[in-house]
């Protein structure tokens, strides 16, 4: 799967609504969406391009009749994700299909006292996430348990700064050992650069907290239409925002320099009601600016178009 470069804290690996971007360059004209000029509109689908240009797929999000998105298929990644919600209306299982990598697969079922959810991954390999969430949605913090013996062990957590509706800062925290007792100790984060090569940043020492990763977010003033993403907060959190982020700072940690930041620069087209209609991303990593060439054009459509009546889409197996 192509992305942008990213370090993955939460170990939800890569099924959304945001468009995957490689290296090249395209330009790609402005869809017009000028019939839309009432009422609220929802995200339609995303046509993912490439430069030569041709449709490389679709990310297609479905709505059940509370506006909740219950389903999305990537035809691009040969992926289908199901969402399932409690009688409160709040998520309570999360499946994902990777037909054409089943180790990609994903089952994460969330359990919910009052607003504070726990979510319970149906592999052993993944963490156990705690949070608290505000009644706009978003939360302060995430929390990361392991299983030891029998117990759950915070090794990590997330903290969320948000301001006017829209996520500022994240910081992210790790224990380094948790005292040599196992597994953590050989804890590793992957980080994928724009090439695609990748390395690792083994942790260890002592048992303690310590930042590996902090981003800085600048907006747009417009709406943002990822907002419906039931696992936003987990996936990316930034899709929570009220706008459109425009510009991503990123900084690793313990061993920072100012010219190893990572800044990713999203460019935006509008309609006339404010939705993004076309998306151009370049980066700048160790100092080289690089202009990526999948772009995407995003496709809106009225809620009464959006009552879903057909029945579900299915992936081919590869």
């Amino acid at each position: 799967m192509n992305t942008l470069f990213k370090v993955t804290l939460l170990p939800l690996m890569a099924f959304s609504l945001i468009i995957p971007f490689s290296s090249c360059e395209k330009d790609t004209e402005t869809t017009d969406q000028t019939d839309m000029l009432t009422g609220q509109y929802r995200l339609k689908e995303v046509l993912i391009n490439n430069d030569t240009p041709s449709l490389l797929g679709t990310i297609s999000p479905y709505y059940n009749n509370l506006g909740q998105v219950e389903e999305i298929i990537n035809s691009w990644n040969n992926q289908q994700a199901k969402f399932t919600y409690n009688a409160a209306g709040k998520l309570s299982l999360y499946e994902l299909v990777d037909a054409g990598e089943p180790e990609n697969d994903q089952n994460l079922s969330f359990s919910w006292d009052g607003n504070n959810a726990t979510v319970v991954p149906g592999s052993t390999q993944m963490s156990i996430m705690k949070y608290t969430v505000d009644q706009d949605g978003t939360s302060p913090k995430i929390e990361l348990y392991q299983k030891l013996n029998d117990q759950e062990v915070l090794f990590g957590y997330m903290t969320l700064t948000w301001e006017d509706g829209n996520l500022i800062n994240t910081e992210t925290y790790l224990s380094v050992d948790l005292a040599g007792s196992v597994p953590l100790q050989n804890l590793m984060l992957l980080k994928i650069t724009s090439s695609g090569t990748s390395s690792t940043l083994l942790l260890k020492g002592e048992s303690q907290m310590i930042k590996v990763r902090e981003t800085v977010y600048k907006y747009d003033n417009k709406i943002n239409p990822l907002r419906l993403n039931p696992i936003a907060l987990l996936e990316n959190p930034v899709w929570l925002s009220k706008n459109n982020a425009i510009i991503e700072t990123q900084k690793q940690f313990p061993d920072f320099s100012e010219s190893e930041a990572f800044v990713t620069r999203n460019k935006y087209t509008y309609n006339q009601e404010g939705y993004p209609v076309t998306l151009t991303v370049t980066y700048t990593e160790n100092g080289q600016t690089v202009e990526s060439s999948n772009t995407g054009n995003f496709i809106y459509a009225s809620e009464k178009e959006m009552n879903r009546d057909e029945p579900s889409k299915t992936l081919p197996v590869q």
